[in-house]
């Protein structure tokens, strides 16, 4: 997940926003906030990874990985609430 930048995550977001296909991964207790809008922390990075790398991720990780990541990259994580 070491190569995702901003922009792989913002693309992600705007590919995520744009479909109305169900998630790999879903909602839990954490969202990405962005633009007043909350998202699936590992959908985020899943797609950005196929973003920056042109495939799908293989590697499994936890969601605080991935909260991890978006964090460092400017990103705000947020408990999800329904």
């Amino acid at each position: 997940m070491n190569n995702i930048n901003p922009i792989h995550v913002k693309k992600a977001i705007d590919q995520i926003k744009k479909t109305n296909l169900a998630p790999k991964f879903d909602y839990r207790t954490k969202a990405v906030l962005y633009a007043e809008k909350m998202y699936p922390v590992k959908e985020v990075i899943r797609v950005a990874y196929e973003i920056a790398n042109k495939q799908e991720m293989t590697k499994t990780f936890v969601t605080t990985e991935a909260e991890s990541v978006l964090v460092k990259l400017g990103f705000t994580i947020v408990p999800f609430v329904r």
